[in-house]
C-alpha cells in the first residue's frame, strides 16, 4: 500500500473511531483503477466503505455532500468526507440494483423507475434559481462548450499514441472535431438547457437498502451537459445485461415516464430526436470522462486512461460510419 493509500485508510479509521473507540477493523481492498481506488472496512458495528477518488473524479467528494444536504432520500449517504483529498467514507449501503433484478426482475425493474424519476427530478430542480451551485462544481459539457474540450483532447498527439492510437487514426482527427461540431449544433438546436449529469446511471450504481429503498452512487463521473446522457446509458444496461429488446413496452413506458417530467416543465421537443443526438454524442462524452486529470495521474494510470480515449474514439468512428458521416 503507497504512502498516499495508508494516510486514507488511517484517515478512515480515525473517522470510525470516533463513533465506536473500541471497535475492531478488517480493511480489505476491493479494487484498484486508474480513477478510483476503494476499500471494505468491516467493523463490529457493521461495515463501511472507502473510496479515494484520483485527480480529475475527486469532485465526487463535495458533489455527494451538496447532494446529501440538498437530496438526501436519492443518494448514498456519506459517513465522513475529505473533500480537499477527495475521500469518501460510506455505511454499507446495500446491494446493486444489478444483483437484484436478476433475482427478482419485476421488483428490480419498479425500484429502477423509481429512483430513474427521482434522478430527473434531481435534473430538473438543478435548473431552479434555489438550487445549489452544481454547475460552478463540475465540467462543462453543454453543447457549446464540448468541441473545445473535444479539440483540446484531439489535437494531443502525444496522448492518442500513449492510447495506442494508429498513423490512420491521427489522420482522422480533423473528421472527428466536424463530427462533434455537427453534433452539438444539433444539440444545440434542441433549445434544451444543460442540466446536472450523474454521468454513469447505471444498475450496478444503484445500491438497494434492507428496506428495498434505491439510491444512486458513484457520483465522480458527474457534470454538466445535456439531458438524457443517463437515461441512455440506463437503457443501455438493462438491455444488454438482461437481454431486454430496445422495443419492450416496459422500457418505452420508463422512457415515456421520464420524458414526462421534462414535459411538464414546458420542454416539449422531439425527444425520439433529442434521444439520437444524445446517444451520438456517447462516445464523445467518454473521450472527455477519460482524460479528466490525466496530466496529474502516475505515469501508468495515463497510459491506462488514454486507452480509454482511443478505444472510446474508435467508437465514435463507428457511430459516424452508421450515420453515414464519412471518416
Amino acid at each position: 500500500m503507497s504512502t498516499a493509500h495508508s494516510a486514507c485508510v488511517a484517515w478512515a479509521e480515525q473517522q470510525i473511531r470516533k463513533a465506536e473507540p473500541t471497535t475492531s477493523i478488517v480493511t480489505s481492498l476491493v479494487k484498484r483503477r486508474a480513477w478510483s481506488t476503494v476499500w471494505k472496512l468491516d467493523t463490529t458495528e457493521g461495515r463501511f466503505y472507502l473510496k479515494e477518488a484520483a485527480p480529475g473524479f475527486d469532485v465526487e467528494a463535495p458533489l455527494l455532500t451538496e447532494l446529501c444536504r440538498w437530496r438526501p432520500a436519492a443518494v448514498v449517504q456519506v459517513s465522513a468526507v475529505d473533500a480537499a483529498r477527495g475521500w469518501i467514507l460510506t455505511h454499507d449501503a446495500g446491494r446493486m440494483l444489478h444483483d437484484a433484478m436478476f433475482d427478482d426482475f419485476d421488483s428490480g425493474r419498479t425500484q429502477l423507475r423509481s429512483i430513474l424519476l427521482a434522478y430527473t427530478e434531481i435534473q430538473v430542480a438543478s435548473l431552479h434559481d434555489d438550487a445549489p451551485p452544481l454547475a460552478a462544481m463540475l465540467e462543462d459539457r453543454s453543447p457549446a462548450a464540448v468541441p473545445h474540450s473535444f479539440s483540446m483532447i484531439i489535437e494531443n498527439e502525444a496522448l492518442l499514441r500513449a492510447g495506442g492510437a494508429t498513423a490512420d487514426e491521427l489522420g482522422q482527427r480533423s473528421c472527428w472535431i466536424r463530427s462533434v461540431e455537427h453534433m452539438c449544433a444539433d444539440a444545440e438546436a434542441l433549445h434544451l438547457p444543460a442540466a446536472f449529469e450523474h454521468g454513469d446511471l447505471h444498475t450496478s450504481n444503484i445500491m438497494i437498502a434492507m428496506d428495498g429503498t434505491p439510491r444512486i452512487a458513484d457520483w465522480g463521473d458527474a457534470c454538466w451537459a445535456i439531458p438524457f446522457h443517463s437515461l441512455v446509458i440506463c437503457l443501455d444496461d438493462v438491455v444488454g445485461r438482461h437481454k431486454i429488446a430496445r422495443d419492450d413496452p416496459w422500457l418505452a413506458r420508463l422512457t415515456a415516464d421520464y420524458f414526462k417530467v421534462w414535459r411538464h416543465c414546458g420542454y416539449d421537443i422531439d425527444f425520439g430526436r433529442a434521444l439520437a443526438i444524445v446517444r451520438g454524442l456517447g462516445p464523445v462524452c467518454e473521450v472527455l470522462q477519460w482524460s479528466r486529470g490525466i496530466d496529474r495521474m502516475p505515469v501508468e494510470d495515463r497510459a491506462v486512461m488514454a486507452g480509454h480515449v482511443v478505444k472510446s474514439l474508435r467508437a465514435l468512428s463507428r457511430s459516424m460510419q452508421v450515420c453515414g458521416r464519412a471518416i
